[in-house]
């Protein structure tokens, strides 16, 4: 009876089920127990948003979508079997690759949506009708404009993809860069109400280079936040850079120091002064500020892309770590000091997955399927041999992944492991990533997202949310997503933030493009069993993932294995262009009632004589205990690939009515505070350690005192939470 158990779905291992479950036997005994965990346990769903202002958007193309398209036109022109430098000219996500911002842009008290827009059509800025109407809608219209062009947001002529936000002035509001194709990046400070771009010298930027994301981070501990941007080459040589095992098309990542608002030159180019220099450039998708050390500083993550997995191109594509030395100059970690291994790495989620005190992250890559067919194609259109170790390798190596912190310095990758009912996490492809805790009971979960318009085949993620079983690191896939969500729309950006101020977090999905249908209304979509043999078939379906997987093939007709046109046609028989993109809203309406506190972090720079940390207190890390609970760890980091999450964190607290909120401020102090269920705090930094007091020490309990005096004297804090902020942090100290 034991093994048997073993093979129950949980919750439901009587006897009337283990009867049936000894009938079945490989595929279909993973079916039974997915049947069984959805009927007991599923808790975790999200209803996309009928709104019209986001189903009737669709998002203007970027720029090299024309190349896109004049290459289809040649290629149709082209005698069959043309050569694969052809395909290596051919531009890879030419529809660009756009993100959403998720904050709060009129401090009316929601969360509004920023999308930037390719040339000929304004950004698109989605404000949130919560507070006025008391239900969940958007409009983009204001005052009979464009919302965004009334903010100063619109740049119609602007080629606009990736985008983040932070305060880089301490003033209280989110200033925005958006970074664009075939122009500089743009700094926009926010006036309230209004945003000014502010002139920045941009002749050391890196010629042929396309940004891919930003994220803010105080590297030298002045309190005010640096930027830095990724790049990565542009078209069409970013399709030459995946292929080819040279770096001479990659480009140099940037950091931006930020001199103050009245320095004659706000943000200054310092990257080959901060130790970035002599270093080959690499493509790189995105990075982190997150304290890597748990020293009080941030360090830098930077998730570099390998490109196609083959063995000419040799290992690259590591997740680099660079450590800060406290004062903003930074020294790179060797991989083999951290574990990390190469790969296609695109964006991240950090956080401590199973609880154990270290600091974990996961990376989005290329995906298992994706990667399959890729190599099938390499031996198919190429003629070259398949990759050494077979189906279940290349797998393997091309799906996204865990790293989870070993507590020295290491990281323990973890790839395609079995969920608790049997099952193979092949993961799909991916680029958008938010982790965070979808049913708030405790722990860390994941939803992720990516597709690519790419030759010979477009590949769409249907997306996948990953439940993570009571805070172990073990996940299995939930069903809180619709059948197919993305398959028909390559995605490129997801962001997090409570949309609705229920306690539970939504997400925002961007996709740059979307599949056409035939003219006789078809869709030219096939499964991705279509392209594999039965070899494939047989280890791949043991993912849960794997019939959801779809594919759009541009330039491969199944029936011949040719290279020829096999995408969508009009009714003369011409090949159909890709459509817009479009915006999809995912509100959380997990079947839950368990309990939650909402955080906000607020350095008090400018507020205290003695703060140092920049008002939206990036770099902090948070770590939240509820009463009886496990410890989750979460960074305070601003920006991810494409886009950002709102800067508010939630955690759950399941049954639990009270916990403790720990913080590690950049600068090395520590604050307490004891929170109780379903409130929003905002926890101000107070520059008063007690790991360096002792018992009864006087000048500890003075630093708090005048402390939360004088937040309460500025007005950031009242007469309840000064109370609270004092005993909590005199009764508890990490």
């Amino acid at each position: 009876m034991e093994s048997i158990d073993k093979n129950c779905a949980a919750l439901l291992c009587s006897k009337r089920y283990v009867i049936h479950v000894l009938h079945f036997e490989g595929n279909q005994l993973r079916a039974m127990r997915k049947l069984l965990h959805a009927i007991a346990v599923e808790s975790i769903k999200f209803e996309r948003l009928d709104d019209s202002s986001v189903s009737g958007f669709e998002r203007t193309p970027s720029t090299w979508s024309k190349l896109y398209e004049e290459g289809v036109k040649n290629m149709t022109e082209m005698p069959v079997g043309f050569v694969e430098e052809n395909l290596r000219g051919m531009p890879t996500r030419a529809y660009g690759w756009p993100g959403a911002i998720i904050l709060d842009i009129d401090n009316d008290g929601d969360l509004d949506i920023f999308v930037p827009s390719g040339p000929g059509q304004q950004h698109s800025l989605f404000l949130n009708r919560l507070i006025e109407d008391g239900e969940l809608s958007f409009s983009t219209s204001c005052r009979g404009g464009a919302c965004a062009g009334r903010w100063g947001l619109g740049f119609a002529n602007m080629d606009g993809n990736g985008v983040c936000a932070g305060d880089i002035d301490n003033d209280g509001d989110q200033d925005i860069v958006i970074l664009n194709f075939g122009a500089p990046w743009q700094l926009l400070r926010n006036d309230g109400r209004q945003f000014t771009e502010i002139t920045i010298t941009q002749e050391n930027v890196t010629s042929g280079a396309a940004p891919s994301s930003c994220t803010f981070g105080d590297v030298d501990g002045d309190g005010l936040v640096d930027l830095f941007i990724t790049a990565v080459p542009d078209f069409p040589n970013l399709s030459k850079a995946l292929t080819t095992s040279t770096s001479e098309f990659n480009k140099r990542s940037k950091l931006f120091m930020n001199k103050g608002p009245d320095a004659d030159e706000h943000f200054a180019d310092e990257t080959e002064t901060r130790g970035f220099g002599g270093i080959d450039p690499n493509i790189t998708w995105s990075a982190a500020f997150v304290d890597f050390d748990f020293d009080g500083d941030v360090d830098l993550f930077l998730f570099d892309n390998g490109g196609l997995s083959s063995p000419e191109l040799g290992e690259r594509g590591f997740v680099h770590v660079w450590i800060n030395d406290g004062k903003g100059q930074f020294e790179i970690v060797h991989p083999d000091q951290t574990n990390l291994n190469a790969g296609s790495n695109r964006g991240h989620a950090f956080g401590d997955f199973n609880c154990d005190g270290h600091l974990d992250f996961f990376s989005t890559r290329q995906g298992s399927f994706e990667g399959v067919i890729f190599d099938l194609l390499r031996a198919g259109v190429f003629g070259r041999p398949p990759l050494k170790g077979g189906v279940a390798t290349v797998a393997r190596n091309a799906t996204a992944l865990w790293f989870f912190g070993e507590g020295d310095g290491k990281f323990r990758e973890v790839p395609a492991p079995e969920d608790p009912d049997g099952n193979i996490l092949y993961l799909p492809m991916g680029w958008g990533i938010a982790g965070f805790d979808m049913e708030n009971d405790g722990d860390q979960d994941l939803v992720f997202a990516g597709g690519a318009v790419s030759f010979p085949v477009q590949l769409g993620g249907a997306g996948a949310v990953l439940e993570n079983v009571d805070c172990s690191g073990t996940f299995r896939r939930s069903e809180a997503l619709p059948e197919g969500a993305y398959s028909s729309v390559m995605t490129s950006g997801l962001s997090a933030g409570d949309l609705n101020n229920d306690g539970f977090m939504d997400f925002v999905v961007v996709a740059d493009t979307s599949v056409p249908e035939n003219a006789d209304g078809t869709s030219p979509l096939m499964s991705f069993s279509s392209f594999l043999n039965d070899t494939n078939v047989e280890e791949l379906s043991k993912s849960p993932f794997f019939e959801d997987a779809k594919a759009y093939p541009t330039f491969y007709n199944l029936e011949t294995v040719e290279v020829e046109w096999s995408g969508a046609v009009d009714a003369e028989g011409d090949p159909i262009p890709n459509g817009g993109g479009r915006v999809f809203i995912e509100v959380n309406d997990a079947d839950s009632s368990n309990n939650w506190v909402k955080v906000k972090p607020r350095g008090s720079v400018g507020d205290l004589e003695d703060g140092r940390v920049n008002r939206d207190g990036t770099g902090a890390m948070l770590f939240f205990t509820p009463e009886g609970g496990n410890t989750v760890m979460v960074p305070h980091a601003t920006g991810h690939i494409h886009g950002a999450h709102d800067k508010a964190h939630i955690f759950g607290l399941g049954e639990a009515t009270e916990g403790q909120l720990t913080v590690l401020w950049p600068g090395n102090v520590y604050n307490t505070l004891k929170v109780v269920a379903n409130e929003v705090v905002v926890l101000a930094e107070i520059p008063c350690d007690c790991r360096t007091a002792e018992e009864g020490d006087g000048d500890y309990e003075t630093c708090l005192l005048t402390g939360v005096d004088n937040l309460k004297r500025r007005g950031v804090i009242d007469d309840v939470m000064r109370e609270r902020m004092f005993d909590s942090m005199i009764e508890g100290c990490p």
